[in-house]
């Protein structure tokens, strides 16, 4: 909470009176949370939280031992969504849905309360390490009173009516009772949209289903086998050039036979130079008889 806020506040009341007393005390806008517990805050003309109404039961258990009067819409909607955190409220899957509501006529003022709120969502959020998904709205003030006469919250209301809009038979009496994340289920299957699911790991990281992962990566290796990358390379080393090929294969040949023949001309000469000896011993074996 802001600390200069205190003290700009008693200024105001002593110097107003009773007028200024009123004036804090009056809430001119709101801000409805929901979950499953339905909550709305009443804020007043200096941002101050000066009321805090449960719409249901599991409201009641939130805010059994919170005080959040006299605090920011930040603050409030931190610890109303932490306590939440702790009743079991925000699904540890990080699938929840937190609703936060701005119901004031004031554009500039409704901005104003849905950033705070959101920044109170987020805070408690990452002080509890857990992930939810955040809807954020506004609506105006003569909304809230139909909120009220149906016993729910004007930002449950407005989640109901968006259902509505894409299927005619959902019915306020049936979705009263509902969490956020019901709601916004139905509403995504008359829209025919599939939310992706997510799960946490061991170390509280959250990532998409585990099934869905693996079956992308054995798509992703049915592909790979298509594409044959290795035969690709292979064809880049084998000469293209078919006379290349052919001029290589004759030296080859040619090689093999020059050392094939070699032997056989050695053993040629050998046997000529054998019989050149016999007839030259012929020859003079001949001289000596005539002699």
């Amino acid at each position: 909470m802001n600390k200069k806020l205190p003290v700009l506040i008693t200024l105001a009341l002593i110097l107003g009176g009773s007028t200024g007393v009123y004036a804090y005390q009056k809430p001119i806008s709101f801000v409805s949370l929901d979950i499953n517990p339905s909550v709305e805050l009443g804020v007043n003309v200096f941002d101050v939280v000066v009321s805090a109404e449960a719409y249901n039961d599991d409201g009641e258990k939130v805010l059994e031992y919170l005080d959040v009067k006299g605090e920011t819409v930040e603050d409030a909607i931190n610890e109303i969504v932490d306590s939440a955190i702790a009743d079991g409220y925000v699904e540890e899957d990080g699938t929840s849905v937190i609703s936060i509501t701005s119901e004031t006529d004031n554009v500039k003022l409704a901005e104003e309360l849905k950033e705070a709120a959101e920044d109170g969502v987020e805070n408690a959020l990452e002080e509890n390490e857990t992930e939810a998904e955040i809807e954020k709205d506004n609506i105006a003030l003569e909304r809230r009173d139909d909120a009220r006469e149906l016993g729910i919250t004007p930002g449950k209301l407005n989640l109901i009516q968006k259902l509505q809009a894409v299927n005619p038979e959902a019915t306020i009496e049936d979705f009263k009772e509902a969490s956020v994340k019901e709601i916004m289920a139905a509403t995504h299957e008359a829209k025919g949209i599939v939310p992706e699911k997510k799960e946490k790991n061991s170390k509280g990281d959250m990532y998409k289903n585990e099934n869905a992962t693996k079956v992308n990566a054995k798509e992703a290796n049915v592909e790979l086998d298509i594409e044959e990358p290795v035969l690709e390379d292979l064809d880049k080393d084998v000469p293209t050039d078919v006379n290349a090929v052919e001029v290589l294969e004759p030296k080859e040949t040619e090689i093999k036979v020059e050392q094939e023949e070699n032997p056989v001309k050695e053993t040629k000469t050998s046997k000529e130079k054998t019989k050149n000896q016999e007839e030259e011993i012929k020859s003079n074996k001949g001289k000596s008889k005539g002699n």
